[in-house]
């Protein structure tokens, strides 16, 4: 049974965020795969492929613990309305989104492959974070 009060306890809202998230992945050239989780690092939904050695609870820990601190970074040099993070390096680059509506706060990790470029990789995060936003706000209307 779902709880209302809880989004996360509805396994229909989590198969909702799989589904898009796995479709957003599967279009996205150079996007090897998505981690959404709650702002304290909790897996909702992941696309990293089974055969994967990347542990998607590690990740999405790691990725609540990025957001927090680029919102901490923000607020110290006085930028509000912080969106977002992003790590570069020789490979690719991690892009993170932070996600919040009334019943959740969340932050979905995007793992982008060295030819991505930032503006697909950007857009790409901001879609999927409206999809994930409009699938919880269905959820609780």
């Amino acid at each position: 049974m779902n709880n209302p009060t809880n989004p996360l306890n509805s396994n229909t809202l989590i198969a909702r965020c799989h589904e898009s998230l796995f479709a957003i992945t599967q279009r996205t050239e150079n996007l090897s795969y998505m981690i959404l989780s709650t702002s304290d690092g909790y897996v909702i939904s992941h696309t990293v492929p089974i055969d994967s050695q990347t542990d998607p609870k590690r990740l999405a820990a790691m990725a609540a613990s990025f957001a927090g601190i680029g919102s901490g970074l923000a607020a110290e040099t006085h930028l509000e309305g912080v969106e977002g993070n992003i790590i570069e390096s020789k490979d690719g680059f991690l892009g993170c989104r932070l996600i919040k509506t009334d019943t959740l706060d969340a932050v979905l990790l995007g793992v982008f492959q060295q030819h991505a470029t930032h503006g697909l990789a950007l857009w790409t995060l901001k879609k999927a974070s409206g999809e994930i936003k409009d699938i919880v706000k269905l959820f609780n209307s």
